[in-house]
C-alpha cells in the first residue's frame, strides 16, 4: 500500500464514520438542508483525520515492502480487504445514522414538525466532502505540477519555488476572501437599511423618532429602525387590556446608524429626542442595547408598556447594518455606544429633583447582551461583582447572552440575581431587590457556542440525566465535531412562527413578558396569559402588515395602521 492509497482509503473510512456520527442530535432540529451541512462540515473532518492515519500506515507499509512487488494473488486479497472493510464501514455508518436519525424524532418535540430527508442529506453531505477532499487535492497537485515546472525552468530547488506557489496561492485566497467579505457586507449593509414596503412614509404618531416635529429624520432609520418605532403599543390599546382608563402614552426613540455621523452626535440626537418628548418625566426610561442590524425586539418592549401603563419611554442607539454574524468587528463600537447612551441618561435623569426621576432599565438581547454587559464593565467599571449590582442602573434584563465572557458568566451561582431557563422558574426565586435578570435557554446555542467546546467537553454536556431542558440524551461531545454542529446550530436557533411563542432555542418569546413584568413592573395587575394572548395577536397583525407588496399611494394608510401594531424577526444572532 502505498501513501496515496492509504490517504485515500483513510478518507473514505473517516468520511463514512464521521458522517454517520454527523446524524446525533445536538440543540436544534434540523431540516435536510441543516443536516446536510453539518454531514458535509463533519464528514470533511473525518476524512483529513482518516487520511493522515491513513496515509501514515501506507507509507510505513510501503517502506516495509520497498523493492518488493506483490504477486496477483497477494494484490487480489489486499483489494478485498480494502473493499470488505469500506463495505462492512458503510453498512455500520448506515446503522449508526438511522438510530442517531430516530433519536432526533423524539428530541425536539416543543419545536413543532420538521421535515428532514435523511437519504438526500447524508449523501448531499458526503458529496460536500467529497468535493472538498477533491478540491484539496486538486490545488495541491496544481501547485506540485507548478513548482515543478519553475523549478525545470528556473534556477533553484523544487522546494523553494514550492514555498513561493503556495504562498501565491495562500495569497490569492486571503484577497479573495477579502473582496468577496467586503462585498458580502455591502449587500447585507443595503438589505439592512431597505425599509420595508409598508413603511417607507413617516408615521403621523407624535410620540415616536420619525412623527411630526422629530429631531430625527425618518428617512435616515434603517429597516429595524422604522419598524420599531412603528410598534408602540397606544394608549387606547393598554386601556382595553386592563380594562380601565387613564394610560398614557408610551415613547419610543431610536437612531440610526445614518442619523448622525459619530458615535456622540448619535448619542446627543437621541436624548435630544427624548427631552422633545417628555421622556425625563416618565416613570421609567429603558436603554436597549440592539443587535448587529440595528434589531429591537419589540416584544419585551410592549410588555414594559403594557405593564406600566405605557409610563415609560425606550431608547435604541445603532451602530451598524450587518446581521449579527457578520458584526463581531463591530462589538467595540456597539460596547462604546451603549455605554456612551447609559452615561448620558443617569446624568440627565440625574439633572432631574429627585421625586421626579424615571427608573432607568436596561435591555438586552443576544449579541445586544453581550456588547450590553460588556459597556457596563468598560472603565470606570460600573458592576460590583461582590454584591452584584450596576451603578445608576435600576433593573436589567439580559437575554440569551452569547458563549464567552460576559457579567452573566461572572455572577452564575450568585443568589444575588436571577437566572433562569425559562419564566416558570421565577416562583422558585427570591427576586424582591434584584436587579440583574439573566434569561438563557439551556439549549440555546447561541449561549452555548464558544471556542473551548473545540477541545473541552462542557458543563452543560454532563451526564444525560443531570442536563438541562432540551439538551438531547444522545448528544454527546466528540473533539471538533461537537464545535461544528453548535457552530452549524447557531443559523438555525430561532426557528419561529408567527404569533407561537415557544420557549426553545433562540426564541425567548414565550418568556419575554414575565420575566419583563418581574424586572421592570412587579406590581403589575395584568397575567401573564393576557400579555401573551395580547402580544402574539398583536405580532401576527405586524407580520401580516410587513408582508404586504404596497404600492405608493397606499403605504401612508398602512403606517397609520402600523403605529397600533408590531414586528418580530427571526434573526441568528450571535
Amino acid at each position: 500500500m502505498s501513501r496515496r492509497t492509504g490517504t485515500v482509503f483513510g478518507g473514505a473510512l473517516g468520511a463514512l464514520v464521521a458522517g454517520a456520527e454527523s446524524f446525533r442530535p445536538s440543540l436544534v432540529p434540523r431540516a435536510t438542508i441543516q443536516q446536510t451541512l453539518i454531514t458535509g462540515s463533519v464528514a470533511t473532518t473525518g476524512a483529513a483525520l482518516g487520511g493522515v492515519i491513513g496515509g501514515v500506515v501506507g507509507a510505513a507499509l510501503a517502506a516495509r515492502r520497498s523493492g518488493q512487488r506483490l504477486s496477483n494473488g497477494q494484490a487480489l486479497t489486499r483489494l478485498g480487504i480494502g473493499a470488505g472493510a469500506l463495505a462492512g464501514t458503510s453498512v455500520m455508518a448506515i446503522r449508526r445514522a438511522m438510530k442517531f436519525r430516530q433519536a432526533q424524532l423524539t428530541s425536539y418535540t416543543g419545536w413543532g414538525e420538521h421535515y428532514q430527508n435523511p437519504r438526500v442529506a447524508g449523501t448531499g453531505g458526503l458529496a460536500l466532502a467529497g468535493a472538498a477532499g477533491l478540491a484539496t487535492t486538486g490545488v495541491s497537485t496544481a501547485v506540485s505540477e507548478a513548482s515543478s515546472a519553475l523549478a525545470e525552468r528556473y534556477a533553484g530547488p523544487r522546494w523553494m519555488w514550492h514555498g513561493l506557489t503556495s504562498g501565491g496561492v495562500a495569497m490569492l485566497a486571503v484577497f479573495g476572501s477579502k473582496w468577496s467579505r467586503a462585498l458580502l457586507y455591502r449587500v447585507l449593509a443595503k438589505d439592512g437599511d431597505e425599509p420595508d414596503a409598508a413603511l417607507t412614509d413617516a408615521p403621523d404618531d407624535p410620540h415616536v423618532t420619525g412623527g411630526p416635529g422629530s429631531l430625527v429624520a425618518y428617512d435616515t432609520l434603517s429597516r429595524e429602525g422604522r419598524r420599531f418605532v412603528n410598534w408602540r403599543v397606544p394608549a387606547h390599546e393598554i386601556d382595553t387590556a386592563l380594562g380601565v382608563e387613564g394610560a398614557v402614552e408610551p415613547i419610543r426613540v431610536f437612531v440610526g446608524v445614518n442619523s448622525a455621523g459619530s458615535l456622540v452626535e448619535r448619542v446627543d440626537l437621541a436624548i435630544a429626542e427624548l427631552d422633545r418628548l417628555g421622556a425625563f418625566e416618565r416613570a421609567a426610561i429603558l436603554a436597549v442595547s440592539p443587535a448587529g442590524s440595528g434589531y429591537a425586539n419589540s416584544v419585551p418592549v410592549e410588555a414594559m408598556e403594557l405593564a406600566l401603563r405605557g409610563d415609560c419611554a425606550t431608547v435604541v442607539v445603532q451602530y451598524g447594518l450587518l446581521p449579527s454574524m457578520f458584526s463581531t468587528h463591530l462589538r467595540p463600537l456597539a460596547s462604546e455606544t451603549y455605554r456612551a447612551l447609559f452615561d448620558r441618561l443617569r446624568l440627565r435623569i440625574d439633572q432631574q429633583p429627585p421625586e421626579q426621576r424615571p427608573k432607568l432599565f436596561g435591555y438586552g438581547e443576544s449579541l445586544g447582551a453581550l456588547t450590553a454587559e460588556r459597556a457596563l464593565e468598560a472603565q470606570p467599571n460600573l458592576l460590583d461583582v461582590r454584591t452584584a449590582h450596576v451603578k445608576g442602573l435600576d433593573a436589567a434584563v439580559f437575554v440569551g447572552t452569547p458563549g464567552g465572557e460576559s457579567i452573566r458568566d461572572k455572577l452564575l451561582g450568585s443568589p444575588l440575581i436571577v437566572h433562569v431557563d425559562r419564566w416558570q422558574q421565577l416562583a422558585d426565586t427570591d427576586h424582591d431587590g434584584v436587579q440583574l435578570f439573566f434569561l438563557d435557554h439551556d439549549a440555546d446555542p447561541v449561549t452555548r457556542f464558544a471556542a473551548p467546546l473545540l477541545h473541552k467537553r462542557p458543563e452543560w454536556l454532563r451526564p444525560a440525566k443531570d442536563r438541562g431542558r432540551n439538551i438531547p440524551d444522545e448528544m454527546k461531545w466528540y473533539p471538533i465535531i461537537t464545535w461544528q454542529q453548535v457552530m452549524i446550530d447557531l443559523a438555525y436557533a430561532t426557528q419561529s412562527q408567527s404569533g407561537v411563542f415557544r420557549s426553545v432555542g433562540h426564541d425567548y418569546r414565550a418568556d419575554l413578558a414575565p420575566v419583563i413584568m418581574a424586572a421592570f413592573a412587579p406590581d403589575s395587575e395584568l397575567s401573564v396569559d393576557q400579555v401573551q394572548q395580547i402580544l402574539a395577536a398583536r405580532e401576527v397583525a405586524r407580520d401580516s402588515l410587513l408582508s404586504q407588496e404596497q404600492p405608493e399611494d397606499t403605504r401612508r394608510a398602512s403606517d397609520t395602521a402600523a403605529s397600533k401594531s408590531g414586528d418580530k424577526v427571526a434573526e441568528p444572532d450571535a
